[in-house]
């Protein structure tokens, strides 16, 4: 579904993707995987929660290119964790695309909506969150249940 997503924003998928350790890992290895079986090459890397106090010092696990970096994440809340991952880009002078991945915003659309016009708690407004769920996607905001 990332790639579908990405597709249709960027056919020639001139992105590179990137999130902050742990929750992004699994995602960051599992779509450069399924893209290239579709012939699609993406890179990825993880950048890490606290750089590292031994060996090189990196902050950065991988090898970033010249490509604009979509951060992704599994869930966004209050996009914390894409923000500290996009401090992080900018200190390390790595380019960011204009648009986050997270798999489920946990708003529901109504606020999801909202909250992109008046700007992110946490992202630049200039970076818009998609997402493949939110919570009205499994009814939740539901008091019946």
């Amino acid at each position: 579904m990332f790639i579908y997503h990405i597709e249709r924003i960027d056919p020639k998928f001139n992105i590179q993707l990137t999130g902050l350790e742990t929750a992004a890992t699994p995602m960051l290895a599992a779509i450069p995987m399924v893209a290239s079986v579709m012939g699609i090459d993406i890179n990825a890397f993880v950048v890490r929660k606290e750089r590292k106090t031994y060996g090189l010092l990196n902050v950065i696990e991988g090898n970033p290119n010249n490509k604009l970096a979509i951060i992704i994440d599994d869930l966004c809340n209050s996009s914390r964790s894409m923000a500290q991952c996009l401090n992080t880009l900018l200190a390390e002078n790595i380019p960011v695309a204009n648009i986050a991945f997270a798999i489920i915003n946990k708003s529901n659309k109504e606020v999801h909506d909202k909250v992109r016009l008046a700007g992110d708690m946490y992202l630049p407004k200039d970076i818009k969150v998609i997402s493949l769920f939110t919570l009205d996607d499994f009814d939740l905001n539901n008091p019946s249940h």
